[in-house]
């Protein structure tokens, strides 16, 4: 009889309960914690609107393996807008304009705390690029998007446009995200916890580049770790 592949059946079941839900997704390089996390995002279907923040995996190789994921995700999945999509758009048509359905707001206590502790300079790398920089590709002027956590603002801008449905948001890795800003991990995960899990209706996967126990696990609502198990 030949084994039917695909996401567990409770795995499914525990994203379809009501409200916003966070898993862990642990384990060393190759055991498939981003096929995990992709393929989770496609099985829930369209219901599931879906955010992916890739920190450390390159374009191509993921829209190989999954074709459907550049055109779902477009150039939002860059964090970055070009000069010409913005000309000629007015505020209210703007791609990155923070309103949801019928004028939902997404709760940003926590994010707002978060950047005025790095503003500040109580958190954060000062070498990570700053604010308002540059870069030309393709002919066009490339900038960030006026956050000194831009991934992480764009993450609440998809969850808010959403509102009122629910969004499912992976964070490829927490790991990655954490060195790229100089924040400690679980700071990051508290902060999209209490904002987008607990009040914005979403679910957020992240994915965590270790196989030991961490404090992280107990910040979730759920764990699963990979493992690579040799042939005996």
């Amino acid at each position: 009889m030949k084994q039917e592949l695909g996401i567990p059946e409770e795995v499914l079941q525990f994203f379809h309960l009501p409200g916003g839900h966070s898993l862990i997704v642990k384990g060393s390089a190759g055991t498939g914690k981003t096929t995990f996390a992709l393929q989770l995002a496609e099985e829930l279907g369209e219901g599931a609107r879906s955010y992916y923040m890739s920190i450390r995996v390159g374009d191509q190789s993921l829209y190989r393996q999954f074709p459907w994921l550049k055109e779902k995700t477009g150039e939002g999945r860059h964090f970055q807008r070009t000069v010409q999509a913005e000309a000629g758009a007015g505020a209210a048509d703007a791609p990155d304009a923070k309103e949801g359905k019928r004028g939902l707001k997404v709760d940003r206590t926590e994010l707002q705390k978060l950047e005025g502790r790095v503003e500040m300079g109580q958190e954060g790398d000062e070498t990570y690029q700053k604010v308002g920089e540059g870069e030309i590709q393709n002919d066009s002027l490339i900038f960030d998007l006026g956050s000194d956590l831009p991934e992480i603002d764009l993450a609440y801008d998809e969850v808010e446009r959403n509102l009122p449905h629910g969004t499912l948001v992976l964070v490829d890795s927490i790991d990655g995200l954490s060195e790229r800003y100089g924040i400690v991990a679980s700071k990051l995960v508290n902060t999209l916890q209490k904002d987008l899990v607990e009040k914005g209706n979403a679910s957020v996967v992240y994915v965590l580049e270790s196989t030991g126990d961490t404090k992280l696990d107990y910040l979730g609502d759920g764990v699963i770790k990979f493992e690579s198990l040799s042939a005996s």
